[in-house]
């Protein structure tokens, strides 16, 4: 019982603490201006990229030691498909967001426009940041690992 308890907080401690700091730095860029000094955008920014980083290091470990051991290697694929998979959506979603934005508003042009998708868009990182938090806190945890039993894929006696 120690074990799962030192395990699960520090699994935890980290990823609540990097998506707080991305949902800061979301909520700080949230508040940019036309005149916000180089600065601020820059501090926001970094609060956002340390909290990614502080996260995915532990997220990658639960999602890794989840798998059983002579199937890490598949894990570790699906892992980086998934990543993979979500640069691109993110990347999608930000253009979506910058449609959005030239469509509900269709008078403004240049600066304001990218100022207004810039604040969509950390608007939706603040929410994700959030919601991942929740999940880290209230997803449950079962000790056993995952095995197969019958199939190509049956773990060998």
């Amino acid at each position: 019982m120690i074990a799962y308890a030192a395990r699960r907080v520090l699994l935890l401690l980290p990823t609540l603490l990097g998506m707080a700091l991305m949902a800061l730095g979301a909520f700080l860029g949230m508040g940019l201006t036309a005149a916000s000094p180089a600065s601020r955008i820059f501090g926001s920014l970094l609060l956002i990229g340390l909290g990614a980083g502080l996260f995915t290091a532990p997220n990658n470990s639960a999602i890794m030691g989840a798998a059983p051991r002579n199937r890490q290697g598949v894990a570790g694929a699906i892992l980086a498909a998934a990543r993979t998979i979500g640069y691109v959506c993110g990347v999608a979603m930000g253009g979506l967001i910058f449609t959005l934005e030239t469509v509900h508003h269709p008078g403004i042009t240049g600066q304001a426009m990218a100022l207004g998708g810039l604040k969509s868009g950390m608007a939706a990182v603040l929410l994700l940041s959030l919601a991942a938090a929740a999940l880290s806190v209230f997803r449950g945890h079962d000790d056993r690992r995952a095995t197969v039993t019958a199939g190509p894929l049956a773990e060998e006696p």
